[in-house]
């Protein structure tokens, strides 16, 4: 359940497209899988549309992870720089090493 606090939006579209993906599930289930990933991925989309309001850069950075897995939407690693870079500006917890494990050194201007 999403919905529960003890797991993350990230986590679960992790968690889903590692089982669903992997050859054990039928078309049909891949498709839905698929189709709650785009969904998910909406929902954060929407999440920084206000890139003031508190709370965003870790909004940003989740973003970013999808970007860079191609979970809910195409991957593209530009994307997830941005992301990565607009979370770090705003002070996001772990941003900064995600950079740097794209080969990204990143500081404040």
């Amino acid at each position: 359940n999403c919905d529960d606090n003890s797991i993350t939006p990230n986590s679960a579209m992790k968690l889903l497209a590692a089982k669903c993906f992997d050859g054990k599930f039928n078309a049909a289930e891949q498709s839905a899988a698929q189709s709650w990933l785009v969904q998910m991925a909406a929902r954060v989309l929407k999440s920084v549309e206000d890139i003031e309001r508190p709370g965003v850069e870790y909004n940003a950075l989740h973003l970013a992870e999808l970007y860079e897995l191609g979970l809910g939407v195409d991957q593209d690693r530009d994307e997830a720089i941005y992301w990565y870079k607009e979370s770090a500006a705003l002070g996001a917890y772990g941003a900064k090493g995600r950079l740097r494990n794209l080969g990204i050194d990143w500081k404040r201007t």
